[in-house]
């Protein structure tokens, strides 16, 4: 597992990109405050933070044997996923540069992190936060 811990730690996000919601050619930035948004990975967690608050918080699985690495979040696995959501897993690949992390989410599972998602998907740019040490 040690190459996991290249993705596993703290991440703030600072652009998204949400094809389903956005008519806007580019990704849109993220503003800092007043309540910064935060991912943590680790130890098979995928928890989302608006402030202090855990907004998403499922199992996932990882595996960087795969070109590009994937990253799947497991709603199916989890009780505290909303019944009216459905429960697919969500498929994803990530990138992760120096202190930068791109993931890119979608029906069926994304084959590149193209600056122009798909209808149905996300595409999210992270920086390490600099709590997580790196």
């Amino acid at each position: 597992m040690r190459e996991a811990s290249e993705i596993e730690g703290e991440w703030q996000l600072v652009w998204l990109h949400m094809g389903n919601l956005s008519s806007r050619p580019e990704p849109v930035a993220v503003p800092e405050a007043p309540l910064p948004t935060m991912l943590l990975i680790k130890g098979g967690r995928y928890t989302m933070y608006c402030g202090t608050r855990a907004i998403t918080d499922l199992p996932c699985r990882i595996n960087r044997d795969k070109n590009p690495k994937e990253i799947d979040l497991l709603p199916s696995g989890d009780s505290s996923w909303p019944a009216a959501w459905s429960k697919d897993d969500i498929a994803g690949i990530y990138q992760v540069e120096g202190d930068k992390l791109t993931i890119h989410f979608g029906r069926n599972r994304p084959r590149n992190l193209a600056k122009k998602p798909e209808v149905v998907s996300g595409l999210y740019g992270y920086r390490r936060a600099a709590s997580s040490g790196g």
